[in-house]
C-alpha cells in the first residue's frame, strides 16, 4: 500500500469498497481540481491567496476536499476499533 501513490491507495479502496465510490470519485475530481488551480508559479499562488475574490474559490475547493476524505474515513471506518485507535 505505501508503494501507491495517493490517487492510486483511493482507487484500491474503491475497487474493494463498493459503497465508497460516491466519495472517492468526489474526492478525485476536488483533488485534480486543486492541482489545476494550485500548479502556477509560487508568486502567482501568493499572490491569488492575497485578493480574497481570487482566495475564496481556491479556499473552497480546499475545504471540500478535506471535509470529502473526511466523510471516507469515516464511513470505512465506523465500528472499527483500529480507527477509533488512530483517532484518539
Amino acid at each position: 500500500m505505501i508503494a501507491l501513490t495517493p490517487t492510486e491507495r483511493l482507487e484500491w479502496i474503491r475497487s474493494v469498497e463498493k459503497d465508497s465510490e460516491d466519495h472517492i470519485d468526489r474526492i478525485l475530481g476536488r483533488y485534480a481540481s486543486f492541482l489545476r488551480d494550485t500548479n502556477v508559479e509560487p508568486s502567482k499562488l501568493r499572490d491569488a491567496f492575497k485578493q480574497s475574490d481570487t482566495a475564496e474559490p481556491l479556499k473552497s475547493v480546499d475545504d471540500e476536499l478535506g471535509l470529502s476524505m473526511y466523510g471516507l474515513l469515516m464511513q470505512l471506518g465506523k465500528d472499527s476499533a483500529f480507527f477509533r485507535r488512530l483517532v484518539v
